[in-house]
């Protein structure tokens, strides 16, 4: 996945070690969802020059995007957004809207996940992972 999110920075704009990336969760109450959203962030941080990659949500967890949005919408620094969505609709009009409401040329919105083969090589090594390890404990409760 990271390397999706990678792929989706540089396209949205040329990057530098003064660029900051801001990764756009849905949010959830379930702690595990921002901490895998961080532990994302931290690996886009390590495998790039970026000068910061950070996390925000857009209902429940926080930061919120609004004020992540507020806190950086006066920067002269290049800010990309990466909405880390798999399907586009309200949520990102919104994102749209809140975007182009800064007026600031620094204040990129980059394309949110969607169907990309690095997503999809992910999301079956997941499954893949899932079905060994359900495989080995139903095997060890037949021993």
């Amino acid at each position: 996945m990271a390397e999706s999110v990678i792929k989706k920075i540089h396209d949205a704009a040329t990057i530098d070690s003064s660029t900051i990336a801001v990764l756009i969760g849905r949010g959830s109450s379930d702690p595990d969802v921002t901490k895998d959203l961080g532990a994302l962030a931290e690996l886009v941080q390590v495998k790039t020059e970026l000068a910061d990659v950070r996390t925000c949500y857009l209902t429940v967890a926080s930061p919120s995007f609004s004020d992540t949005l507020e806190s950086v919408r006066k920067t002269e620094r290049n800010v990309i957004f990466i909405p880390y969505l798999l399907f586009t609709g309200l949520l990102m009009k919104g994102i749209e809207r809140e975007i182009s409401r800064t007026e600031n040329e620094h204040i990129i919105l980059g394309n949110y996940l969607g169907y990309d083969p690095l997503v999809e090589e992910a999301f079956l090594d997941r499954v893949n992972e899932t079905l060994f390890v359900k495989g080995e404990s139903h095997a060890a409760n037949h021993d």
